[in-house]
Formats: C-alpha cells, sequence, structure tokens
C-alpha cells in the first residue's frame, strides 16, 4: 500500500481536472473579447500550457503508479498460485 498516492493528491488532481473546463467556459465570448483574446493569446496560451503540461504529467505519473501496483499484484498472485 506504500506505492499508492495520497487520497489527498488524488482528490485535487480530480479538482484541478474538473476546474479547469468550467473556468475556461465561463469566459466572455463576444467578438470584442475574441480580438483581444488572439492579440494576447501568446501569454494566455503559455500560462494554460504550464498548467495543463503540470496536469498532463500528473495524470501520466498516476497511469505509471497504476501499472506498477497491477504488476505487483500480479507477481503476488503468480507468487501465491502458481
Amino acid at each position: 500500500m506504500k506505492n499508492r498516492p495520497p487520497m489527498n493528491c488524488v482528490v485535487s488532481l480530480l479538482a484541478a481536472a474538473v476546474m479547469m473546463p468550467l473556468l475556461n467556459g465561463c469566459s466572455a465570448s463576444d467578438e470584442k473579447n475574441n480580438d483581444e483574446k488572439t492579440e494576447s493569446a501568446v501569454t494566455e496560451d503559455h500560462a494554460w500550457k504550464t498548467q495543463t503540461d503540470a496536469l498532463e504529467k500528473a495524470q501520466q505519473v498516476e497511469q505509471v503508479l497504476q501499472d506498477s501496483e497491477l504488476e505487483r499484484k500480479r507477481k503476488i498472485d503468480e507468487a501465491i498460485d502458481p
């Protein structure tokens, strides 16, 4: 059980995954705002890119942890029931 991440870490990742689309969906979408967004897209994309890259990395790490846990359980099961 020591290989599992703390539950609060998993909850935080899930909360971040849920909040990001909600925050993005709440932005104004009129034409004037779209023009302003285009002009400052480099700055905004960079900030979001950093956050999404961190989230993707965390998801990859979580997948590696889950895969290793499954492999560990498989090896235990094979050792018990050859």
